[in-house]
């Protein structure tokens, strides 16, 4: 639950934890050497968590640059 809330917050840097996380999980269950789908699946939401963490960064780097842009409007 919290990592889910600080992942709504204002920085890209929970989503960089949250594909972290995801990436143990898909190291785990490769190892286990029966779960190849749901690593594949796990990798899919890696990959979404690493694209928001981008836009999220962009979003932000433009909101402080220019006005009329970001959280504030």
């Amino acid at each position: 639950m919290l990592v889910a809330s600080a992942t709504a917050a204002a920085t890209s840097r929970p989503a960089y934890v949250v594909a972290l996380w995801l990436a143990g999980i898909i190291v785990n269950l490769l190892t286990l050497g029966e779960y190849y789908d749901v690593a594949l699946r796990d990798f899919g939401l890696l990959v979404g968590a690493l694209a928001l963490a981008r836009l999220a960064q962009a979003y932000h780097e433009a909101a402080a640059g220019e006005p009329g842009i970001g959280p504030g409007l």
